[in-house]
This record gives structure tokens, sequence and C-alpha cells, in this order.
């Protein structure tokens, strides 16, 4: 995502002070999104290794699918 952003950044004939800053920010939501979507993924893996029931299966997806509506902004 960093890629993309610098090559739109430059695109755009951005300054270096203000490309830092979008840079930085960037930088914020990848750690944010990767620690939650390890969480998930960790949470996801220990349901298809131990007994769990229904409702804790459906408990998870249904907190990642809040989580990424909200984040995406979808709306149904």
């Amino acid at each position: 995502m960093k890629q993309k952003a610098i090559f739109i950044l430059r695109a755009r004939r951005m300054n270096s002070s203000q490309a830092k800053t979008f840079t930085d920010a960037i930088d914020v939501v990848d750690e944010a999104i990767g620690k939650f979507l390890r969480s998930a993924y960790s949470g996801s893996s220990v349901v298809v290794h131990v007994q769990m029931s229904r409702d804790e299966a459906v408990r998870v997806r249904n907190y990642v699918s809040l989580v990424l509506t909200e984040l995406l902004e979808i709306r149904e």
C-alpha cells in the first residue's frame, strides 16, 4: 500500500514534506490493520483447531465484519 501511495504522490508532484506526512500516516494505518488482521486470524485459527461453540464462531465473524464495514464505509 505504501509503495502505491508513494507512486501516486510522485505522479502528482507533491513536495517531500507533504509526501512525508502522508507516508507516515500510511505506516500507522498499515500497522493498525496488520495487528487487527493478525488478531482476527489467530482467533479464527484457534476455532478451527479446538472445539468451540457456533455462537463464538459467529461472534468472531460478526466482529470482523463490523470492523471492516466501518473501515471501508460499506453500507448494506
